[in-house]
């Protein structure tokens, strides 16, 4: 005697979808988001600012580590930060102590002083 399940066509697909919703929803729900902490801004001279921060990222992925820079306590960020250089942009690893350096003449060349300036550092692993 030959025993043999068969599956109707309609019923196939509605397993088969199912199951790659299931798979892609526990995929998306092991992903852990980076997390950055100790995050420390000080202005080194009249062009450069250094800021320090930590950052874990607990699956093990690299990062990408960008700036967002406001002039008005955190309302908006719109001031431009592109001279960096340290540990920012792609292929970030986890760690502590880590550094940037941004050249503030380019992109804010009259220096313009304030008291509202926030800083915040952001970490993507871009994974969802």
């Amino acid at each position: 005697m030959n025993s043999t399940i068969r599956i109707e066509p309609c019923r196939a697909f509605y397993f088969i979808l199912a199951l790659s919703i299931l798979l892609t929803a526990m995929a998306v729900a092991a992903n852990q988001a980076p997390f950055v902490s100790n995050v420390v801004v000080k202005q080194i001279d009249i062009d450069h600012v250094l800021i320090r921060y930590d950052v874990a990222e607990a699956d093990g992925d690299r990062v990408k580590i960008s700036l967002r820079v406001s002039d008005d306590g955190g309302k908006t960020f719109n001031v431009q930060a592109s001279k960096l250089e340290g540990d920012v942009g792609q292929g970030i690893s986890s760690g502590t102590g880590k550094e940037i350096v941004w050249t503030i003449d380019d992109d804010n060349p009259l220096h313009k002083l304030g008291e509202n300036y926030v800083i915040g550092v952001v970490a993507d692993d871009l994974a969802g």
